[in-house]
């Protein structure tokens, strides 16, 4: 009912994740945005958790700008990168694995 709450609140229906994995009794889903400041993906980030679950164990990240899709086919064109963890044991290396996986994509475009 909370949840109800916020999102009448804020009237932002839920987006609809790129991909969902199941994995064991945990669902992993995957959005993309497009922002142009690591700070917008941060303030997206936490409003996607707030409004659409905030029930989630653990919400590993990661997120990368590029300047156009011209630069990024080149390889360069990064203004900026990070990735989270989220603190998830034992070697926290879902965020970096993500971040990996994001400009290898990138790459290809």
């Amino acid at each position: 009912q909370q949840q109800q709450q916020r999102q009448q609140q804020h009237h932002h229906p839920p987006p609809t994740p790129l991909c969902e994995l199941r994995i064991a009794d945990s669902i992993f889903l995957g959005y993309v945005c497009t922002k142009s400041t690591l700070r917008s993906i941060r303030q997206y980030r936490r409003n996607l958790i707030e409004l659409h679950h905030p029930n989630a164990a653990h919400v590993p990240y990661a997120a990368s700008l590029t300047t156009s899709l011209s630069s990024s086919s080149s390889g360069g064109g990064d203004e900026g990168c990070e990735c989270d963890d989220d603190d998830e044991p034992p070697n926290g290396e879902v965020g970096s694995t993500l971040l990996s996986e994001l400009n290898s994509y990138k790459k290809r475009l």
